[in-house]
């Protein structure tokens, strides 16, 4: 058992749309104990790949100094976000950018329009929401 800080009661069940340990948990593995959460926001603005990693990577959230840190998600992670949007919340309906590329100079993304996933040069203005593994 733990004490969730988000919500300051003792509980045991994990759930995507849960506030857990300074984000919302965006995916839950088969053992549904261990998963994926997201920021509870996005980077106000936008930036380009480079500083969407930045950003991601320097992220501190809250009193949280544990194990687990911030970073930019993979194409996969980001779709799980996509996935998933309505219950986390507060995406915007455009472009996000991913860590995961093809080759320099371009980088993969979300729109979180219509789903799509797209490479675009680096230097592209996206929005950002950085996620860490629990």
């Amino acid at each position: 058992m733990f004490v969730d800080d988000n919500v300051g009661v003792e509980n045991d069940a994990l759930y995507i749309g849960k506030p857990y340990l300074g984000g919302i948990i965006a995916y839950l593995d088969s053992t549904e104990q261990h998963g994926l959460m997201a920021a509870t926001a996005d980077y106000n603005g936008v930036l380009n790949w480079q500083g969407a990693m930045d950003h991601c990577n320097g992220l501190d959230v809250g009193t949280y100094d544990d194990e687990y840190t911030w970073y930019l998600p993979s194409v996969f992670e980001l779709n799980q976000l996509y996935l998933q949007r309505t219950t986390i919340g507060g995406f915007t309906e455009n472009f996000y950018w991913s860590s995961s590329t093809p080759g320099y100079p371009y980088a993969w993304g979300q729109d979180f329009a219509n789903g799509g996933q797209v490479n675009y040069n680096e230097g592209h203005q996206g929005n950002v929401r950085a996620v860490r593994a629990f």
